[in-house]
């Protein structure tokens, strides 16, 4: 063997040698991250029980283990945890909401599913006793999450409706929180990629916009500033126009079931109202 070819392989041999053990280096580190994750998460479910295991630990500890879970990225989990802790009330209302509010706005669809329907199941009990005080998630106050999947979105619309409608119209007039509902339907209009929903929220628009005119309500706030009633109601009738013609073409508008009942009690809900 010639000397320069010895030296080229001495050479070969020995970067073989260090991309080896760059390899087994990152392999060790993957699995003592992956190890150290597990055992932070294993804590953080510690932190929803009592010392002798036998009840829940205190509410801030519960909401704090669940955070925790949320931060480690293990929504999935944490919305599994916080199902039967909101059931059991051993977490309170704006914590639960503010776990639901992170995990929505993450990239994770099935913990956003998950956390929608936490939020729907619970949404008759997320009004205070002050008119006007309720609790609700931040990443969806003034704003729509159309990249959501979509079981996560009509159970997000139903949770927008039933908080409504849990509690009388002249509640959240006093409180002056009548056009948030409204606001995010309209959102869900414009922005949802679903032909469907956005046809359901139209017609959601078209029941509680004459309640905001009788209210007097110009102008809501939205993501972006404030928005008029009347640009609005422009939208929803420019909708309405397009949903008529596409209908007219052939297209067929599926009437949602899960929603369906939510769109009568609207109805009833303003029906004493004077029109």
């Amino acid at each position: 063997m010639s000397t320069v070819l010895a030296s080229v392989l001495g050479s070969v041999l020995t970067a073989l040698v260090a991309v080896i053990g760059i390899f087994v280096t990152r392999t060790q580190s993957a699995r003592s991250d992956r190890r150290l994750a597990l055992e932070t998460t294993v804590t953080g479910l510690k932190l929803l029980a009592s010392a002798d295991a036998t009840d829940y630990a205190p509410r801030a500890l519960v909401a704090g283990g669940l955070a925790t879970l949320v931060h480690l990225r293990q929504p999935v989990l944490a919305m599994r945890a916080l199902a039967p802790s909101w059931d059991d009330d051993k977490i309170d209302v704006g914590s639960a909401v503010w776990l639901i509010s992170e995990v929505l706005s993450s990239s994770n669809a099935q913990a956003q599913i998950e956390a929608a329907g936490i939020l729907d199941a619970h949404a008759t009990k997320l009004c205070g006793s002050t008119p006007g005080q309720f609790w609700w998630p931040a990443a969806v106050e003034f704003r729509w999450l159309p990249d959501a999947p979509l079981p996560a979105r009509l159970r997000l619309i139903r949770a927008v409706l039933e908080t409504l409608l849990s509690k009388p119209a002249d509640w959240w007039r006093t409180g002056g929180r009548l056009g948030w509902a409204v606001e995010v339907i309209h959102q869900a209009m414009d922005s949802d990629e679903d032909w469907d929903l956005r046809s359901f929220a139209a017609d959601a628009l078209d029941i509680l916009l004459p309640f905001v005119g009788i209210a007097r309500l110009v102008d809501i706030q939205s993501a972006e500033g404030w928005v008029s009633v009347d640009e609005i109601r422009a939208a929803l009738e420019a909708f309405k126009t397009e949903r008529d013609a596409t209908v007219a073409s052939g297209r067929r508008v599926r009437s949602i079931v899960l929603l369906r009942p939510s769109l009568r009690k609207l109805e009833e809900w303003l029906s004493p109202n004077p029109s």
